[in-house]
C-alpha cells in the first residue's frame, strides 16, 4: 500500500520520466501536424506512423505518475480528480461540444480507476491480470475501435464493421481512446513506477521487450488486409489491436530503457535537459497549448506562403521548417502564458491562494454546463463556444499546476 508522504521522502528525479514526458509531447504534436502536411507516400505514411504512438509515451507516463497522486492526502486526490475531470470535460466540447472519450477524459477516468482501486485495497496484480483479460478479449472482440478509423474508408476490411458497431455501442462517448485496451498502457505505467521509480534502477529488464516489439512489427506488417506498411499501422492504431497496443508499448519501453542511459550521458543532458525539464514541468499546460500553436501555424495567413494547399505533397524539408517552428512557437506560448500568470500572481497572489478549489471546480462546472447550453443555439457562433472552453481548460491547468507548486515549497 502507498501511504501519503512529504515532498522530502519522495524518490529523486526520473531524469528518463521527463524525457519520456518531452518526446511525448514532440510525437503528439508533429503527428497531429503531419496529417496536415504529408501526404500518402510510403516513406509519409511510415514516418506518420511513428509519430502516431505519441500517445503511448504520454499514458506510460502518466501510469508512473500515478504514484505521486497516491501519495498525497485525500484532500488533494479529490480536489486533482475533480479539478481534471474538469478539464477533461472541457477538451471534450473544445473537440466534439460534448463529453467524449478524447486524451484528457480517458486520463481522468484512468486515474480515478487507479485511485478507487488503491482505496479498496485491490492489490496492484489484480490490474496486470485485468489488463492481460481486456488484451485478450479485444484480440477477439475489439472494444476501442475509434471512429476515426473510418477516415480509412473503403481500406477497413469488411470483417472489421461489425466490430466497428460493437465497439460504438458499448462506449457511448465519441473520441478514439476508448478506457479499454488504452487503459492497459495507463497500469504498465503505474507498474513501472511503482516497482522502478528511478530509471536506473534494474531499467536492463525493460530491454528485454525490445523481442516483443519486433515480434510485434513483424505481425503487423503481415497482417490483412495485403495494405501498405504505414497504412497499416495507421489502420492498427485506430482498430486499437492487441497487437499494436503490445507491440507500441514495448518499443516506448525500449525507448525509456534507452533514455535512461542519459542520467550517465553528462554532455548531452546539460544540453537538452533544460528544455525538456521546462515541458515536462508544464505538461499540462503546454499539451492544451499545442492546439493553438498548431492551429496558427497551419492558418493560411502565416503558412500559405510555404505550405502546398493544391493537392500535391508538402516536401520534406518544408515539412521539417514547419516542425520545428511548431516547437519554437509552443515554448514561446508557455512562456507567454507562464509570464501572464505570473503577473497575475504577483498582483492577486494572496487572494489566488486562499482560492479555494471547490469554488475553482464550481465555476469550471458552471462553465461546461453554460457551453453545452450555448451549444444548441443558432444564435451563437461555435466557433467562439469552442475557445471559450479552451480559455476555461486552460485557467483550470494553470490553477492546478499553481497548487502543485505550492505543496512542493
Amino acid at each position: 500500500m502507498i501511504e501519503p508522504t512529504s515532498p522530502a521522502a519522495s524518490p529523486p528525479r526520473n531524469i528518463a520520466l521527463d524525457y519520456l514526458r518531452a518526446v511525448a509531447l514532440l510525437m503528439m504534436m508533429w503527428a497531429h501536424l503531419w496529417r496536415v502536411l504529408l501526404g500518402a507516400t510510403a516513406t509519409q505514411r511510415i514516418a506518420l506512423a511513428i509519430v502516431e504512438i505519441g500517445q503511448v509515451p504520454f499514458f506510460l507516463a502518466f501510469g508512473m505518475t500515478q504514484v505521486r497522486l497516491l501519495r498525497r492526502d485525500r484532500e488533494a486526490i479529490w480536489s486533482t480528480l475533480v479539478l481534471f475531470g474538469l478539464i477533461g470535460l472541457l477538451h471534450g466540447y473544445f473537440m466534439w461540444f460534448r463529453p467524449a472519450w478524447e486524451f484528457f477524459l480517458f486520463l481522468w477516468f484512468m486515474s480515478a480507476v487507479i485511485v478507487a482501486t488503491r482505496a479498496l485495497g485491490v492489490p496492484p496484480r489484480w490490474l496486470v491480470a485485468a489488463s492481460v483479460v481486456v488484451l485478450a478479449v479485444n484480440a477477439v472482440f475489439p472494444l476501442g475501435m475509434s471512429p476515426f478509423a473510418l477516415m480509412l474508408g473503403p481500406q477497413i476490411a469488411a470483417s472489421a464493421r461489425p466490430a466497428l458497431a460493437f465497439a460504438e455501442h458499448f462506449w457511448l462517448l465519441p473520441g478514439p481512446f476508448y478506457p479499454a485496451p488504452w487503459g492497459v498502457v495507463v497500469v504498465l505505467g503505474l507498474v513501472l513506477g511503482v516497482e522502478f521509480p528511478a530509471a536506473l534502477r534494474r531499467v536492463d529488464v525493460v530491454g528485454a521487450l525490445a523481442v516483443v516489439a519486433l515480434l510485434a512489427a513483424v505481425f503487423l506488417a503481415y497482417r490483412t488486409p495485403p495494405l501498405s506498411i504505414g497504412l497499416r499501422f495507421q489502420l492498427e492504431k485506430w482498430n486499437v489491436s492487441t497487437a499494436y497496443v503490445i507491440g507500441s508499448s514495448a518499443a516506448v519501453l525500449v525507448m525509456y530503457a534507452a533514455l535512461a542511459r542519459l542520467e550517465t550521458a553528462t554532455w548531452v543532458r546539460q544540453v537538452t535537459y533544460p528544455a525538456v525539464r521546462f515541458f515536462s514541468d508544464r505538461l499540462l499546460e503546454a499539451t492544451i497549448l499545442h492546439y493553438l500553436a498548431g492551429r496558427i501555424l497551419l492558418d493560411p495567413r502565416v503558412s500559405g506562403w510555404l505550405i502546398v494547399r493544391d493537392g500535391h505533397d508538402t516536401s520534406w524539408p518544408v515539412t521539417l521548417v514547419v516542425s520545428i517552428a511548431n516547437v519554437i512557437l509552443l515554448a514561446i506560448l508557455v512562456w507567454l502564458v507562464d509570464r501572464l500568470w505570473g503577473l497575475t500572481l504577483r498582483r492577486s497572489g494572496k487572494t489566488i491562494a486562499r482560492l479555494n478549489w471547490r469554488w475553482v471546480a464550481f465555476g469550471g462546472g458552471l462553465t461546461w454546463v453554460v457551453l453545452i447550453l450555448a451549444a444548441s443555439s443558432t444564435h451563437i457562433d461555435r466557433v467562439s463556444l469552442r475557445w471559450w472552453a479552451f480559455a476555461a481548460m486552460l485557467l483550470l491547468a494553470l490553477f492546478q499546476q499553481q497548487r502543485r507548486v505550492r505543496r512542493q515549497t
